[in-house]
């Protein structure tokens, strides 16, 4: 039975987790679904319902990141494999999402030539991200040039971040890629957006350094909240690699994580990641465990794993 001292500080904590801005709580849990198919054909999508009870096996989320727009072959790919295809499945998805209280959130991948004030394609971005803030989403986020530049985001991005906070009243989001030794960059980028997020294409769960998942976690993190004044946080994520080559077992996998099996990364992942300081962990992304995982190991998979994304 709990002490009334520790009956106290639960209810202060619980207390001080209300008061911050939602992006802002400790352990939140980030879903993502990046629209990659279940088959060579690209035929299939999962289902609302599909992806909802995934969510549930996996014991919840707070956030449900969907891809909403991408560039192909250097423009705005409104072909029936793009931005019409994302944004039917968000207008199905955000009602559904709502009635469980998670958070729908859109990432989209823009494009340093076209996409930012008085470039090309200026008018039609913000057009976009407005259409997603019309169907009710919670939180913007920003992909610029997939990831390609790293910690080299032009300050064009930035003023788009910028507008989209003004504009729209909404949280937003930028994902970046680097080093622990370049966290003080990431400090100037955290005073203008809400959230930064690193999806772990570069980390190592084993190889100490610059690219350590825990040296970069806890040096972002806390560059992020100095540099921002404690209003931007950071989210890092786990991911099942896309590609045969690089799954347990292979020597891009051990290299990276070892010997383990691809629930012990998961795991080890959150718990490192929350250590380190991160406010938020992804998984990334139901549309790969779909392709990836074989559908009669994919329940068991998921339900491994709820403790620990949990943060429990």
């Amino acid at each position: 039975m709990l002490s009334l001292a520790a009956a106290s500080w639960l209810l202060g904590a619980a207390d001080l987790q209300a008061d911050r801005p939602w992006w802002l709580r400790e352990n939140l849990r980030v879903v993502t679904y990046e629209f990659l198919e279940r088959d060579s054909k690209r035929t299939v999508d999962l289902t609302a319902d599909e992806i909802l009870d995934a969510v549930r096996k996996l014991g919840g989320c707070d956030v449900f990141l969907v891809k909403g727009f991408h560039y192909f072959r250097e423009r705005f790919d409104d072909s029936s494999w793009g931005y019409p295809r994302f944004k039917t499945k968000v207008r199905e998805l955000v009602p559904r999402l709502r009635e469980q209280r998670i958070k729908a959130g859109i990432f989209g991948f823009t494009d340093r030539k076209r996409s930012y004030r008085g470039q090309p394609d200026a008018d039609l971005i913000l057009a976009t991200w407005k259409g997603y803030v019309d169907d009710g989403v919670d939180l913007l986020f920003v992909d610029e040039e997939s990831g390609a530049g790293g910690l080299d985001i032009p300050e064009a991005c930035l003023e788009h971040c910028d507008e989209l906070k003004k504009r729209f009243k909404l949280p937003v989001g930028i994902f970046l890629y680097g080093s622990a030794a370049e966290a003080d960059r990431v400090g100037a980028i955290a005073r203008r957006v809400d959230v930064i997020g690193e999806m772990s294409y570069n980390l190592y769960l084993e190889a100490p350094g610059n690219y350590s998942l825990k040296e970069v976690t806890r040096k972002w993190s806390e560059a992020a909240r100095t540099g921002s004044e404690g209003r931007c946080a950071y989210w890092t994520g786990a991911m099942i690699p896309e590609k045969p080559t690089e799954g347990p077992g292979t020597p891009f996998w051990r290299e990276r994580y070892g010997d383990r099996g691809l629930a012990d990364y998961f795991r080890d992942y959150f718990s490192a990641a929350r250590g380190g300081g991160a406010r938020g962990v992804y998984f990334h992304s139901l549309c790969r465990l779909a392709r990836r995982v074989p559908g009669k190991e994919q329940d068991g998979f998921l339900k491994s794993l709820g403790a620990s994304f949990s943060g429990r």
